[in-house]
């Protein structure tokens, strides 16, 4: 069952709930979601992809749903710089792998840099600040 804190909007409404998914899935994915014929289809279709999003050895089916809103709505109060969250690329990486183990900020002249340290994947991030938006640097 699903637990509804928080979550029972996403249900009234799935194709809010898709759109807010576009940060982590693919426009394929997304696409195909939106197409559904019906609400029930949709609600569905939601389900099964947070059930399949549960990491091993977790049972019930919105632990990986309410994680991942749960980031969303805390990040977008920490990166509220672009207008959608799929446009804004600390917030991809926030929604992707959560809070950075360590944040770190560079300046260098003009240039304003920050780098996110995950311990557990052994990743160091980068962002570089260009024209108000932070972006991801290859």
């Amino acid at each position: 069952r699903i637990r509804w804190p928080g979550l029972k909007p996403l249900f009234e409404n799935p194709d809010s709930a898709f759109w807010l998914m576009a940060p982590v899935c693919s426009t394929s994915l997304l696409d195909s979601l939106l197409k559904l014929p019906t609400i029930e289809k949709k609600k569905n279709a939601l389900i099964h992809y947070w059930t399949k999003m549960n990491p091993p050895g977790i049972s019930f089916q919105s632990y990986a749903l309410e994680g991942y809103f749960a980031r969303l709505s805390e990040g977008v109060e920490q990166f509220p710089q672009a207008s959608q969250p799929w446009e804004n690329d600390r917030l991809k990486t926030w929604l992707s792998y959560g809070q950075p183990d360590l944040r770190k900020s560079v300046i260098n002249g003009n240039i304003e840099t920050e780098i996110w340290f995950y311990k557990a994947w052994g990743l160091k991030i980068r962002f570089r600040k260009e024209s108000g938006l932070w972006k991801l640097i290859a």
